[in-house]
């Protein structure tokens, strides 16, 4: 068995790197135009920190996906603010959706008009 503090503090390292290649890259500002303008110098060490930071969130993820492996995975369809409105995997892919409760706020949108130019 793992200890998840090590673990934690390998991936808080690693999110530490990352952060910074992210940074320095922001500092370069390169686009495709500004890319062809810089020496070559310049391209490759462009060209090494995006590597670096692909391999960084390779081993980012290998190391949640070892924190995550003994826990529950969360429900996907969970979304709070949905669940105000009975919107849920049942009510999308299951049974007839349910009325919703009126609250103090709620408007009525008359759609008549609409729905009759069809």
């Amino acid at each position: 068995m793992r200890d998840v503090s090590i673990v934690k503090e390998q991936r808080n390292i690693l999110r530490e790197e990352l952060g910074k290649c992210i940074n320095k890259v922001k500092e370069m500002k390169v686009n495709e135009e500004s890319f062809k303008q810089m020496d070559q110098h310049e391209q490759q060490v462009y060209i090494y920190l995006d590597r670096t930071m692909q391999r960084l969130r390779t081993q980012i993820n290998a190391l949640e996906f070892v924190l995550n492996e003994d826990s529950q995975l969360a429900d996907p369809y969970a979304d709070r603010a949905a669940e105000k409105l009975n919107i849920n995997r049942n009510s999308i892919f299951g049974t007839k959706p349910t009325a919703v409760k009126k609250e103090d706020g709620d408007y009525e949108l008359d759609m008549s008009r609409v729905d009759n130019q069809h």
